[in-house]
């Protein structure tokens, strides 16, 4: 089968199956098996969550309208995937999603079947959209190591010792941002996405402590975020490996748009999970992001030419 009849096919089963989702068992709490329908209705007193729950529906059937308008398009592929991924992760978490909500035990909700479809279906489809990308996007070894080498200098420049707590919550200034923007530069926005949302992302939630519940919002999407810096890579790197204007430029704004996509995602899960007004939640991500991104683009702009010159020395493409 053509990958175009592929796409047209999974575009169409998970419109089916979305639509189906709705009305099917989706949680069970207790002795009640509830649909996704009915969950909205109980949440409408808390915008944070009935966001949250709706949100993987929304991202479902804006993957099924674009699998089926756009079979041929290349960037089409990236978003399916960025899409599926994401609606996936959602679903798997609707049931913190409902019973936070209602402030009630998380182990007392249980996924429904139309969940477990929905959700582990998503990250399926994604997988295949994955294999897609990464034909003009292969790891190779040397990609692996360097991605573990700088996601790991990451990690360690986000443990307490090398940071400057400024908010009790969690918010600190460190220099953990810098390596994930190199893995950007040097590798473009598909494989930043997957070292620096996936795989940094779930280690650091898992380090941090604060629940899975926080994943999808300040981690995936918020160290995910960073990975824009790798759309302008062109645009900021040369063959030439010459610090010019432009290229200054460009990287200073990628940076810029990075960090604001890693605010957003942060202030939304403040909204969401901690029931935070808009303008307080932001004020909040801006006491610690603010000065991040300074030392972020000052850092990088030091060590602009040094990466110029390891992409030349190692002959890395920029046409990827």
């Amino acid at each position: 089968m053509k990958t175009k009849e592929t796409q047209f096919l999974i575009g169409g089963i998970v419109f089916v199956f979305s639509i189906f989702g709705l009305f099917g068992p989706f949680l069970t709490y207790g002795s009640m098996t509830l649909s996704a329908v009915e969950c909205f209705g109980q949440t409408t007193n808390n915008i944070g969550y009935f966001c949250l729950l709706l949100a993987p529906f929304i991202l479902s059937f804006l993957f099924a309208v674009f699998a089926l308008i756009f079979k041929e398009a290349k960037w089409n592929t990236y978003l399916l995937f960025f899409l599926s991924v994401v609606s996936g992760v959602l679903f798997l978490f609707s049931n913190l999603f409902y019973a936070n909500s209602l402030d009630i035990d998380v182990d007392s909700v249980a996924a429904g079947n139309c969940l477990i479809v929905l959700g582990v279906g998503m990250l399926l489809i994604s997988l295949y959209y994955v294999s897609k990308i990464l034909e003009s996007n292969q790891f190779t070894i040397n990609d692996i190591v360097e991605i573990a080498m700088l996601v790991s200098l990451a990690i360690v420049l986000d443990l307490a010792i090398f940071k400057i707590k400024v908010v009790a919550q969690g918010g600190s200034i460190s220099l953990a941002m810098v390596p994930l923007v190199l893995i950007a530069l040097r590798k473009g926005f598909v494989k930043s996405f997957i070292a620096c949302g996936i795989v940094y992302g779930f280690l650091n939630c898992l380090i941090d402590g604060y629940g899975f519940i926080t994943y999808p919002l300040d981690y995936l999407l918020g160290f995910g975020s960073l990975a824009i810096v790798g759309l302008f890579r062109k645009l900021i790197m040369n063959k030439d490996a010459k610090v010019t204007v432009k290229g200054t430029v460009f990287l200073v704004v990628s940076i810029i748009l990075a960090c604001t996509g890693r605010t957003i995602a942060s202030t939304i899960s403040g909204i969401v999970l901690y029931d935070t007004p808009f303008v307080e939640s932001l004020i909040y991500q801006l006491t610690y992001m603010g000065p991040s991104m300074i030392i972020l683009i000052v850092v990088v702009l030091i060590l602009y030419r040094p990466i110029m010159l390891l992409n030349r020395k190692y002959q890395k493409s920029l046409s990827e």
